[in-house]
């Protein structure tokens, strides 16, 4: 299987159906992950990426450092 970013991913298992269902796993998150449009703002990637990425594999209190430090970088680049 191929990353997003063209490297090659390998799954491996016990059982040939172990392996393919990694296989199947590994595929439906490569492609769950939707890049960001073209027209996306920064505040709303990373709004995004902590609440479908980082957050689910964070610990709290990291989760909570890291809203904290996307909401000052929101609101440093809305001043310029």
């Amino acid at each position: 299987m191929r990353r997003p970013d063209g490297r090659r991913h390998s799954v491996y298992g016990r059982t040939r159906a172990e392996t393919a269902r990694k296989l199947a796993v590994a595929i439906r998150d490569r492609d769950s992950h939707a890049p960001p449009s073209a027209t996306m703002t920064l505040a709303a990637f990373l709004t995004r990426w902590l609440r479908e990425d980082a957050t689910p594999r964070l610990r709290p209190r990291t989760a909570e450092r890291y809203a904290l430090d996307v909401k000052r970088a929101s609101k440093a680049i809305l001043r310029g």
